[in-house]
């Protein structure tokens, strides 16, 4: 059934905020909060850690604000905290493919941004890499890079609709599902003052 219910009449008081909001960009060449206090972020890619040990990331991150850097570039990637893919050799994640979204990771890069809050760091989040849709694979420092095509959960044979990986970019139902995907990522992260900016594709 449906009701309503009227109370009281209440008041509340505004006070103006003591934190510097969000980071926008401005019509100049410089970045500024939304107080417009001047933001000019100094840091280095920290895209992941190469065992997935996020209490080694955590140190990283917490030695590189300890000189001084207020931005890192963080990535969600098949091999580090991706949210939505299928199990894949070497990466121990228990991923359950397309539109099953792995929350474990999800609560890592809750943990992210909570300790860049608590350091007043920024975050430019890569949330796609050209390895997602690749077919080849290159190797840095035995470290294999590309490839990912073939166990990507938009790839028909793990329950997408993709015959190949350039149609992921042009299939109508991957396009819906990797937008509800980008809903999902706003709704959960949207709040976070401390994401400078979220880079849709990586090296495309």
């Amino acid at each position: 059934s449906i009701s309503t219910t009227i109370t009281t009449s209440n008041s509340f008081s505004c006070t103006s905020a003591i934190k510097n909001g969000f980071v926008r960009k401005t019509n100049t060449n410089y970045l500024a909060f939304d107080n417009g206090k001047s933001f000019i972020p100094i840091g280095q890619n920290l895209a992941w850690e190469e065992n997935r040990d996020m209490k080694k990331y955590f140190s990283m991150l917490g030695k590189m604000n300890d000189q001084g850097c207020n931005a890192i570039r963080y990535f969600i990637a098949p091999w580090f905290n991706e949210i939505e893919w299928t199990p894949t050799p070497k990466v121990p994640y228990n991923y359950q493919g397309i539109k099953n979204y792995y929350l474990p990771n999800a609560l890592k890069t809750d943990s992210v941004l909570d300790s860049l809050a608590s350091r007043n760091m920024y975050a430019q989040i890569s949330l796609f890499q050209n390895s997602n849709v690749a077919t080849d694979t290159f190797v840095v420092d035995t470290f294999v890079f590309g490839g990912q095509w073939l166990y990507n959960p938009y790839n028909i044979n793990h329950g997408g609709t993709c015959n190949n990986h350039h149609q992921f970019f042009t299939d109508s139902i991957a396009r819906h599902n990797y937008k509800n995907k980008l809903r999902y990522i706003n709704a959960r992260w949207g709040y976070s003052p401390n994401i400078l900016a979220l880079e849709i594709g990586n090296e495309m």
